[in-house]
């Protein structure tokens, strides 16, 4: 399938860039002649400093997201930044960064990335996919500077289910060309479509396995999904597993962008891909996940970080395998930590 995306959304602080263009405004100590004559014009209705501007109250369920500014608060100038470096998967990272980010946030901080050793850059790092977040530049001044990563995150306080799905939706922006892939996508699928993500390579092999292997039957299983000629789009590192679902559900009609030759991932293999690889890998896993987001009804791994991002990204629609029992225990008030599997 080709490529597809929605314009990013007007940021909430630009407002900040007229403010920064008027006038500055400066006080000289008044002489006793002046308070005097300040006294008598006391009751005198002042003329208004601008003309015709009236002031506005945000709503206060408005999103304030940590901005790439000085904050005033408290009198402190203090930053986050966040590291993406190459030693753990892309959504691993992706949630350890949503955590640095609501904790910058929640103080009022500034919030940066660096991503110049990111294993996914092609050429601009993490704006090679994305249209959020600035990244950040030693020249800035602050005083004090915290740096957090995927390793050095265990001081930073936890949040909670609501907090994470509204610190995705402020972070993951993607560039309006992907955001296009994704729709193109969706139009040939058609309007009606189940999802389905199956994840193997490393995650079930090797010296970073985390998980016990899954059939595909014993997935099929654990779903809902039948052989009822619907139409699945199957996210997955594997060709092999959608080879498996058609023999399973001959009449369903299978949609996927997963090369043929692709028969899992493995994150030594993405550390030492030219950067066009990365790229063209990169692209794949995004515009997959935003396609599994529009199906009518999405079938994921709850082990895995692909899988408990779909959860957060679309909570009501997603249903999760080999278990659901964690997730409905949760409240959107309760404490998660998507970076890690939950107890099934």
């Amino acid at each position: 399938m080709k490529e597809v995306a929605t314009p990013p959304p007007q940021h909430p602080f630009q407002i900040s860039l007229l403010l920064n263009r008027m006038p500055t405004l400066r006080f000289k100590r008044r002489t006793r002649k002046a308070q005097g004559a300040r006294k008598t014009r006391r009751r005198v209705a002042r003329k208004p400093l601008f003309p015709g501007l009236t002031s506005v109250k945000l709503p206060l369920s408005a999103p304030k997201p940590a901005q790439p500014q000085h904050q005033e608060g408290g009198g402190e100038n203090k930053a986050v930044v966040f590291v993406l470096a190459n030693n753990a998967g892309f959504f691993s990272t992706f949630f350890i960064m949503c955590k640095a980010y609501l904790y910058a946030k929640d103080k009022g901080y500034a919030f940066f990335i660096d991503h110049n050793n990111w294993q996914y850059t092609y050429q601009k790092g993490w704006h090679d996919y994305f249209t959020s977040l600035q990244p950040f530049h030693p020249t800035q001044e602050f005083s004090s500077v915290e740096k957090y990563s995927h390793p050095q995150h265990s001081l930073l306080p936890d949040y909670t289910v609501a907090q994470y799905r509204q610190a995705i939706k402020e972070i993951f922006v993607l560039k309006q060309e992907y955001q296009d892939k994704i729709n193109k996508c969706k139009r040939e699928i058609g309007s009606t479509y189940t999802a389905l993500y199956v994840r193997r390579g490393d995650k079930v092999n090797g010296p970073y396995k985390e998980m016990e292997l899954l059939t595909t039957a014993d997935i099929l299983a654990k779903t809902d999904i039948r052989d009822d000629g619907r139409t699945i789009f199957v996210q997955t590192d594997d060709y092999g597993v959608l080879e498996e679902v058609q023999k399973a559900m001959p009449s369903c009609k299978l949609e996927s962008l997963t090369a043929p030759t692709l028969r899992g991932s493995y994150l030594d293999a993405t550390r030492t891909a030219t950067p066009e690889d990365k790229k063209k890998h990169t692209e794949e896993l995004l515009i997959s996940t935003g396609v599994v987001l529009g199906g009518s009804t999405i079938w994921t791994d709850v082990r895995s970080n692909v899988g408990r991002f779909h959860k957060l990204a679309e909570y009501d629609k997603t249903r999760l395998y080999p278990s659901e029992q964690y997730f409905l225990k949760l409240s959107q008030e309760s404490i998660i930590k998507p970076y890690d599997t939950p107890p099934l």
